[in-house]
């Protein structure tokens, strides 16, 4: 073992037992319920237990530290996610009527977490010290850590999105074609994304898809192709064939969701108003509805025409009016941060000052923390430089085919996390404000700091791996001219 996979087991090992202290041990530190635990509970029996609240409702102020285990199964309002394996695997260990602490769901995705990732770098290869380092500052981040404590579906997200990409870099740079393990890997994680939550669905499609692609025209490994090509069409309909959109539940959400985008981002930007309505087949009635949303009209529907709207008419839209594409993604940019949900309380009652302190340690250990300090201005430029770094690491792939394979295992993986990192996290910004508006969107947009991470781990190598490019590409240039010449 090397120096630098030496280091690499140190840095996941320290992580992972911060990990532990952070989640599993006093005092508590978690997210509050916006009332969304109730999808998951409805499908385990699993109930937050907190004296005077129904188990049902949401409580902002404060998180619930204690579950109650009662059976109570509802399928009416069952989202059936990948995530529900948690919450499962721990009623096993209970009998109906019991209480039992959520730190016990909390432990369980710090071990599946922490199990998947041992095998991930055991597989990286010349790449196991950068997905370290991606993985100390994802899971050392207390807005993420703070997901385990919760039955919010984004912890599923984080983990098999990280699991997805790391595993992804690593095919993408090696030389030979990647192990069944390494494979292996690479499809429980995009399965597991692809079926955690509706948005991220069509991210897990894209990148298996993509992924599918390379490894076709790589090495012509029909198997591997077919086999990723297998998990893109079960992430494409699966999450829908397990929770219906004719559903009671799934309707409701959809039209929420699609007032909240129309009414409450989209249309506020639009120039013309009465004309975006006509082009999304909206009549002019709606017009008074444009600048609420679901919440703040409680429930009123001033616009009900709005659940028939299909968000395919939104590119004619953006072309007609491209403010309402640009307005609103500059807005998801801002309104990302800090990161994580300030709306909802995290400390308990019986332990705040404890776990005040417990916050203040973990705050500066997290890269989103920094980001979060920066002006605007540093922080816009910080995007801005990323941005044009995974834009010249994508020219680079596409265009100079022949001069990246002469790269180095760690340059080609740094130009291929570049890529991916960037992919996800403009995915995960389009796909939260213009799934559900500006509501919620620092929780929805979760895979934005995932894609962050990479990228700023990466970009060094990438730079030097494009650099190293270009200069490749001068010296044939030359070459070839002096060829030319003589």
């Amino acid at each position: 073992m090397s120096r630098l996979d030496r280091f690499a087991l140190v840095l996941f090992v320290v992580v992972l037992a911060y990990m532990l202290w952070f989640v599993f041990v006093p005092p508590f530190v978690g997210y509050a319920n916006s009332y969304d635990f109730t999808r998951q509970s409805a499908c385990l029996g699993l109930w937050q237990f907190i004296e005077g609240v129904d188990k049902t409702l949401g409580n902002h102020l404060f998180p619930a530290t204690t579950l109650l285990f009662d059976g109570d199964l509802r399928p009416v309002a069952c989202m059936r996610s990948s995530d529900n394996l948690f919450g499962w695997l721990i009623t096993l260990r209970h009998s109906p009527g019991q209480l039992l602490s959520m730190t016990e769901v909390g432990l369980a995705k710090i071990l599946l977490l922490g199990g998947g990732t041992a095998v991930l770098l055991w597989q990286a290869g010349a790449l196991r010290l950068l997905l370290a380092v991606v993985f100390a500052l994802l899971f050392s981040n207390w807005a993420y850590l703070s997901y385990a404590n919760t039955l919010y579906l984004e912890f599923s997200v984080l983990m098999a999105g990280f699991w997805v990409l790391g595993a992804g870099a690593c095919l993408l740079a090696g030389d030979e074609r990647p192990g069944r393990v390494l494979l292996g890997l690479l499809m429980l994680a995009l399965l597991w994304l692809g079926l955690s939550k509706q948005q991220y669905a069509p991210l897990a499609a894209l990148l298996a898809v993509l992924l599918a692609g390379f490894c076709w025209l790589r090495w012509r490994a029909l198997f591997m192709s077919a086999a990723l090509g297998t998990c893109a069409v079960i992430c494409v309909v699966g999450f829908s064939w397990f929770n219906p959109v004719s559903s009671l539940m799934m309707k409701g959400i959809d039209e929420a969701n699609k007032t909240n985008t129309y009414f409450g981002a989209v249309l506020p930007a639009a120039r013309d108003q009465r004309a975006a309505l006509q082009q999304l087949g909206l009549p002019e009635s709606c017009l008074s509805a444009v600048g609420s949303t679901w919440y703040s009209q409680q429930g009123a529907r001033p616009c009900p025409q709005v659940a028939q709207v299909s968000r395919s008419r939104l590119p004619g839209l953006f072309v007609s009016q491209p403010d309402t594409l640009l307005v609103p993604l500059y807005q998801a940019v801002l309104r990302v941060r800090p990161f994580y949900p300030d709306y909802l309380g995290m400390l308990p009652p019986a332990s705040e000052a404890e776990s005040a302190q417990k916050l203040a340690v973990a705050r500066p250990l997290s890269f989103t923390w920094l980001l979060s300090l920066l002006p605007q201005a540093g922080y816009l430029m910080v995007l801005a430089l990323l941005a044009l770094s995974a834009l010249l690491s994508t020219l680079v792939l596409v265009l100079q085919p022949r001069q990246v394979a002469a790269l180095s295992v760690m340059q080609r993986g740094c130009l291929g996390l570049q890529v991916l990192g960037a992919l996800t996290a403009s995915y995960a910004l389009f796909s939260s404000v213009f799934g559900d508006g500006y509501i919620e969107l620092i929780k929805h947009a979760v895979a934005f700091g995932l894609g962050l991470a990479f990228m700023l781990a990466a970009w060094p190598g990438a730079l030097l791996g494009c650099i190293a490019v270009l200069r490749q590409r001068r010296s044939q240039t030359l070459l070839a001219i002096r060829q030319g010449l003589s």
